[in-house]
């Protein structure tokens, strides 16, 4: 997937996390607990990370428009947007198995609600900063993730996208499963 400006880049957020809402918004307990097998996330898990990653990001984002700003450096992105691939970023991993770092890894013991209330809440963060975006040039004004190395402002914000797909694709297989509670 390839975003030519900005604009498609929070469309696909929206669109992504509005799946994510479609999908669990209504589960019953024993539905976002259930976990297809020992070491797998349940939906719960799933959304509980979303909500940790995300929170992390959005400080580092507010950083990365603090620098840019005392930089000097101006947008808007509009005409110099440059397009963003997915696989791109994706590319730049060595490995195809990714494990969550510690502090992004599902502690359990909270309710669904309590998670949706969390990832709304980090949402409404990001999307606060969408004018800032449009203002200044995030292009040169990075930080690193710990698979894909430096990300610059808008690369972080289409690595949500990248992130949350491949999540939602797991709460979907976990709904598909065979023992999935009714």
């Amino acid at each position: 997937m390839a975003y030519h400006s900005l604009g498609e880049v929070f469309e696909a957020l929206d669109q992504t996390r509005g799946s994510i809402y479609d999908r669990v918004e209504k589960l019953r307990p024993e539905q976002y607990s259930y976990t297809e097998e020992s070491g797998r996330w349940s939906v719960a898990g799933i959304v509980e990370h979303i909500s940790a990653a995300e929170a992390r990001i959005v400080p580092r984002l507010r950083e990365l428009i603090e620098q840019a700003a005392a930089a000097g450096q101006v947008g808007p992105v509009g005409a110099g947007f440059k397009p963003i691939s997915t696989e791109e970023i994706r590319s730049r991993s060595t490995t195809t198995q990714f494990e969550a770092p510690e502090a992004v890894k599902p502690k359990g013991g909270l309710h669904l609600g309590e998670l949706l209330a969390r990832i709304r809440s980090t949402r409404s963060e990001l999307l606060a900063l969408r004018p800032k975006f449009e203002q200044l040039d995030l292009s040169q004004s990075k930080f690193p993730h710990p698979a894909f190395g430096p990300l610059d402002g808008y690369e972080w914000l289409a690595f949500m996208v990248l992130h949350e797909s491949r999540h939602l694709s797991q709460i979907e297989r976990v709904l598909a499963s065979p023992g999935f509670p009714p």
